[in-house]
């Protein structure tokens, strides 16, 4: 029979363990304490690369390149597993999280009401929504009186709803001549998806936030609460550290606004 010092002594180390655990759950500069029994197993992230920039292939028999892929890299080391970039379809990766051939999705993925029956998503990483673009040196007309959109694209919708309405809304047949309508003065404004917009160059401006949100997330299954845990708070120190601003410049060329 064990003794009563023997007993405290247990307690004792079990208190001390759960006060570790949860100091690493409350950190933001950490992710959750990983305290493993056995060899710890890669993140397996699943990701479609065929959206430049953020996940593509930049040559045959090469491994794909991107934000989504420094993304995952960068929270790797905070939550103390080995990333493994996992290709697969985009319409596959929802089913990869189910049947557990990946453990998270990070892959340019928007927050779907729809999937949350059995998954969860953290907090977003980026807002790819409709952002008013200008000629470089002028200021956003409110309201516009030429707006340039691509026809057909979310920026197109967000129009529609635009207030004050612009006075005229030009739909033309790709963000090449969005862009160029805007420089040539054709335009005065634009409304281009994020994207699309940081990457067009100096001779336009993104000006303020998107008029309509189109949040990027991270996704995983709802049993993962522990991994959830952690992803979500590298995020936050990722974001708060200045990472997330650094990948939007490297792969898109300016930070967002």
């Amino acid at each position: 029979m064990q003794s009563s010092a023997t007993r405290l002594g247990w307690l004792f180390a079990a208190w001390l363990l759960a006060l570790t655990v949860l100091a690493g759950l409350a950190s933001p500069r950490t992710a959750a304490v990983f305290i493993p029994t056995g060899p710890i197993p890669p993140l397996r992230v699943g990701m479609d690369p065929s959206f430049l920039p953020f996940e593509f292939y930049p040559g045959p028999d090469l491994p794909p390149l991107g934000y989504d892929v420094d993304l995952a890299h960068a929270i790797g080391p905070l939550i103390g597993r080995e990333v493994v970039i996992v290709p697969m379809a985009y319409d596959g990766l929802a089913d990869g999280l189910r049947t557990g051939q990946l453990d998270l999705v990070i892959s340019a993925f928007p927050y779907d009401p729809r999937l949350t029956q059995d998954l969860v998503f953290t907090g977003a990483y980026f807002n790819a929504g409709p952002v008013r673009v200008v000629r470089a040196g002028q200021t956003a007309p409110d309201p516009p009186q030429r707006l340039a959109v691509e026809l057909g694209t979310t920026s197109d919708v967000a129009a529609r709803r635009l207030k004050p309405t612009p006075a005229t809304v030009l739909r033309l047949a790709s963000p090449e001549a969005v862009i160029a309508a805007v420089v040539s003065g054709e335009a005065d404004m634009a409304l281009l998806d994020m994207v699309t917009a940081l990457q067009a160059g100096p001779t336009v401006e993104v000006v303020g936030k998107p008029v309509e949100d189109e949040f990027y997330v991270i996704a995983t299954r709802k049993d993962l609460t522990v991994l959830f845990t952690q992803v979500n708070i590298a995020l936050e120190t990722l974001r708060r550290d200045g990472v997330l601003d650094q990948l939007t410049f490297k792969w898109m060329g300016r930070a967002a606004p």
